[in-house]
Formats: C-alpha cells, sequence, structure tokens
C-alpha cells in the first residue's frame, strides 16, 4: 500500500463510496471527508483557495482537512441533490458577484498557481477547438484563427479571481441540520457551498457568468431567463460594472468558451444530430454579433 493509499484511508475509512459523474478528478468520499485526486497542477490549485479561504473569503467553500502532491481532502458537505429553485439559483448568481467585486485588482491575481485563459494559457485552451473548425461558420473559423480581436477587449477589463466553472453542480445547497461553522469556511448569509476551485483563473468576472449561463439550462434541465440571471449576478455588487462594457463582454466571453468548450464535442453529434450543430452555430454567431454592435 502506498503512503497516499495510507493517508487517504486514515481519513476516508478502507473501504470509500466514489462519486460518480466527475470530470477532472477521482473523487472518493467516507468518514465525513471528500478526497479528490487528480493533476499536480489542479491540485495544487484547488488547495491555493481553500487555503486562501481559510483567512476570509466572500463565499462559503468546503474546509481543508489536509493535501498532497496530487490529492485534497475536504470535509464533506452533505446537501440537498433536488431541483434548484429560482430563488436558489439567483442567490448563487448574488454570491458569484460578491465573489467578483470582492477580489477585482487584488494582489491574489498574481499568484502563480491560476490558470490564465487570456494570457500563456490562450493556445492551450483552443489547441482542440483548432482541430474541429471544419464545423464552424466562415466568420466564426476566421476568428477562432485569429482571435485577438475579443480577447483583446476582455483583457481590458477590470481582472478578478473566478471561479472557473461555475455552475449549479459545483454549488452545494447545505442541508439545514448541517452545521456549516464545522465543514466550512468563508462567509455568506446563505447554506451555499462552492466547490471544485481546480480551474481558478484571472479574468474579466463576465467569463464566469458566460460559463453559468451557457451550462446551467443543461444542469437544471429547463430554460432560464439570462435577463433575469444578469440582473441577479450584478445585484451581489455593491459597485455594479459598467453595464455596456460588461455586456459587451459577456458575449466576447461566451464566444470564447463556445471555441474552448462546445466546439470539440460538436465532432461527436455531427451526423446524429447536425440541427444541434447548427443551433450552437447559431447562438455562438448571435454573440458574437452582438459583441461587433455593443
Amino acid at each position: 500500500m502506498s503512503q497516499n493509499q495510507t493517508t487517504l484511508e486514515s481519513y476516508l475509512g478502507n473501504d470509500p463510496d466514489q462519486i460518480p459523474d466527475t470530470t477532472d478528478s477521482k473523487v472518493l468520499r467516507g468518514n465525513g471527508n471528500v478526497a479528490k485526486l487528480f493533476s499536480p497542477e489542479l491540485a495544487e490549485r484547488e488547495r491555493s483557495v481553500l487555503e486562501l479561504a481559510a483567512g476570509g473569503f466572500p463565499v462559503r467553500v468546503p474546509k481543508l482537512v489536509d493535501s498532497g502532491i496530487s490529492w485534497v481532502v475536504t470535509r464533506e458537505v452533505p446537501h440537498d441533490t433536488g431541483p434548484w429553485s429560482d430563488n436558489d439559483l439567483e442567490q448563487a448568481l448574488r454570491e458569484l458577484g460578491r465573489l467578483h467585486e470582492a477580489f477585482t485588482g487584488g494582489d491574489v491575481l498574481q499568484e502563480s498557481w491560476l490558470r490564465r485563459p487570456l494570457d500563456q494559457d490562450l493556445d492551450l485552451l483552443l489547441s482542440a477547438a483548432r482541430t474541429t473548425d471544419s464545423l464552424l461558420e466562415p466568420k466564426l473559423k476566421d476568428l477562432l484563427r485569429d482571435p485577438s480581436e475579443i480577447v483583446d477587449f476582455l483583457n481590458a477589463q477590470p481582472s478578478t479571481l473566478l471561479h472557473g466553472d461555475p455552475f449549479p453542480r459545483n454549488v452545494l445547497r447545505a442541508e439545514r441540520d448541517v452545521d456549516l461553522a464545522e465543514v466550512t469556511v468563508g462567509s455568506g448569509d446563505s447554506r451555499l457551498v462552492w466547490i471544485d476551485w481546480c480551474h481558478a483563473s484571472v479574468g474579466p468576472a463576465a467569463a464566469d457568468l458566460a460559463s453559468w449561463l451557457d451550462q446551467t439550462p443543461w444542469e437544471v434541465d429547463r430554460p432560464i431567463d439570462r435577463l433575469s440571471h444578469i440582473d441577479a449576478y450584478l445585484s451581489g455588487w455593491q459597485n455594479p460594472p459598467e453595464r455596456t462594457s460588461f455586456l459587451k463582454a459577456l458575449d466576447a466571453s461566451r464566444v470564447l468558451w463556445f471555441f474552448a468548450y462546445d466546439l470539440p464535442n460538436l465532432q461527436q453529434v455531427a451526423d446524429s444530430k447536425p440541427e444541434l450543430v447548427a443551433k450552437i452555430n447559431e447562438e455562438a454567431s448571435r454573440a458574437y454579433e452582438a459583441f461587433l454592435r455593443a
């Protein structure tokens, strides 16, 4: 048995449950703790955010128990797995806005462990998309080849700490009988707990909101009112960003995330669901056109 296995067994017991449907890590649960096993880079990022949060944080996150080069153990947060209400979604958005305002221009943005999707990590982010650009409309294909038009605009916006993958699956709704002080750190006036910080990044706040708006309808299995979600998010700021520039950055971010995360997966459905490919292309084109008009 390896040292890592021995250490994790001391936290999880000898028969932990494996949590299914996790993308970037293997997740185990036992003895009131949760262990995530992933690459050293992702582990460092997750651990660093949780350590930062222990000194004060504008949202709640799980309490860090221990960590190693490629693993992190936190306290388990028993949570509601039922449907999300509109009120809960809007509360999560207000908290996301509060997070972004708290770290805008902050010293933490200089930390080397943070991902930089608009700078040094951009080519890697777009590498898979550039092998499947045959599915794109011509104007989007040109933009993917040289995205400087949208990237330069996004880089001109104030930077903050981004969650990197904010959508309802990464926000737990703690059960009512859970003592949040025992299993979480940070602050908040709700029972929401933000998890999965391994993609924490530096970038404009709109980049996180774009990710939320595009992923949330799939996660909650129903349409969302985008304008209501944008308004809820901005209400979390005490001094909200200028709306016109923020919405333009939101459109730019939607296009960039389409390239990075949607386009590489379209090839899998291109033959069986060509109408879906056309619809997703149309959504990206509309976002780009809105960016150009703003």
